[in-house]
């Protein structure tokens, strides 16, 4: 699925050396990874943040706590259809605590059956 409103650069996608061919480079100049693309992003998220998380706690401080990478998270920090992209300034180290504490979880509640 492309995000609403990004429209692919041929030129700078062609020349990108993809690795997966459904990743692309916008008209923009923003990066959409797919697959082995948004793991070698995922790498570089990890190492230039160090595996500390850049999640902020409930007291309005920075987590900072150091994170494995078997366990972080990458965060997009403009998520959602439009303005999410996979560049480096859009992207984040979190640990799973403050990565589910950023998204809204839905709760479903049990359907309750009629009777008849």
């Amino acid at each position: 699925m492309m995000p609403r409103g990004a429209k692919i650069d041929p030129f700078k996608t062609a020349n990108a050396n993809f690795l997966d061919k459904r990743s692309f480079i916008s008209l923009s100049g923003h990066l959409y990874l797919k697959g082995d693309d948004i793991r070698e992003q995922r790498q570089k998220v990890y190492e230039r943040d160090k595996g500390i998380c850049h999640g902020i706690d409930v007291e309005g401080y920075r987590c900072k706590r150091y994170v494995s990478w078997n366990t972080g998270h990458m965060d997009h920090i403009q998520g959602g259809l439009v303005g999410r992209c996979d560049c480096m300034h859009n992207l984040q180290w979190l640990c799973p605590d403050c990565h589910r504490a950023k998204h809204v979880q839905v709760q479903f509640s049990r359907r309750v059956e009629k009777e008849e």
